[in-house]
């Protein structure tokens, strides 16, 4: 099993993939790979800051990291959704 920063960048690599593709006007059908690289890294996270939130599993700066990044990996979901559904990317800003 990988690390939850290497699953981390892995899932933040395969978004920028997708993103890209998707703007090039590539069939999302084409995609399936780096959606499964997404989400098997992003499950990856989620474990990862799950078991840091256990009581005497890490340190509150590493623990605080893990959750932080699983965070990042949620909104980026929602920006994949949001991309798959009305065909454009959605920004926070």
């Amino acid at each position: 099993m990988i690390d939850p920063i290497t699953a981390f960048a892995t899932a933040q690599a395969a978004v920028a993939g997708i993103k890209k593709a998707i703007q090039l006007g590539k069939d999302v059908n084409g995609l399936v790979g780096e959606f499964s690289r997404f989400f098997d890294a992003r499950d990856t996270v989620q474990k990862a800051a799950n078991d840091a939130g256990k009581a005497g599993k890490s340190d509150p700066a590493r623990a605080m990291e893990i959750v932080m990044q699983a965070n990042q990996l949620r909104e980026a979901e929602e920006q994949l959704k949001h991309m798959l559904v009305y065909g454009r990317i959605v920004t926070g800003k």
